[in-house]
């Protein structure tokens, strides 16, 4: 009887990036899983090991790599990764951390001056 694929799973099991490491358009999170290994197990209890990359077969199956941001721009926040081998799925997640510019601002005679800090993606400040 032939074994069904039961899981699969990466060597990368979660991902942070700096807002300094992406930009306003898409970032390619894919390329930081090429390399990793991809677990495959079967119901019965056998595993086996991919090396990823995009496009990569594992018996005849294409590993598809998707993402919640596909459509849109990435900004800071959490967000998820997926590899898909058939049916089977595994979540990576993705935190995009801010990354903050300062400037600052001149006193003047009725104030006191400041600095601001402004994340370079999302606009965050404080």
């Amino acid at each position: 009887m032939p074994q069904t694929v039961e899981s699969i799973a990466c060597s990368v099991d979660s991902l942070t990036l700096s807002a300094a490491d992406c930009s306003a358009v898409k970032f390619d999170v894919e390329s930081l899983l090429v390399g990793s290994i991809v677990t495959v197990t079967y119901d019965m209890g056998y595993t086996d090991e991919v090396e990823y990359t995009s496009g990569v077969t594992y018996r005849d199956t294409e590993i598809e790599y998707s993402d919640t941001q596909s459509e849109s721009a990435w900004s800071c926040s959490s967000y998820y990764c997926t590899l898909s081998l058939g049916d089977v799925s595994t979540n990576i997640p993705v935190a995009i951390e801010h990354s903050y510019k300062s400037s600052v601002v001149e006193a003047t005679y009725t104030t006191k001056g400041y600095t601001v800090y402004t994340c370079t993606l999302c606009g965050d400040t404080y």
